[in-house]
């Protein structure tokens, strides 16, 4: 296997830890609105991104930061906290 395989070998390893999620809560589908973004906006950007990846996207409740929406939430099986 070469050193370029096993690069992307890896890299591949370490997307299948993460997890985007997008906040899908009325504060921040209407922020998208005000912002005149679909209410899908978000969700659809960043899954068709990570499309060429193994990270998973995915639709998600309120994460709690409204005043900054809209927001999005980065997971990682490693980080607890």
């Amino acid at each position: 296997q070469t050193s370029s395989a096993r690069d992307t070998d890896a890299v591949a390893i370490q997307e299948e830890k993460f997890k985007v999620i997008t906040c899908m809560s009325t504060s921040c589908c209407q922020k998208r609105k005000s912002l005149g973004m679909d209410p899908l906006s978000t969700f659809g950007a960043l899954y068709s991104r990570a499309a060429s990846s193994r990270v998973e996207v995915e639709e998600g409740p309120c994460l709690g930061s409204c005043k900054m929406a809209p927001c999005i939430a980065i997971e990682h099986e490693d980080y607890i906290g």
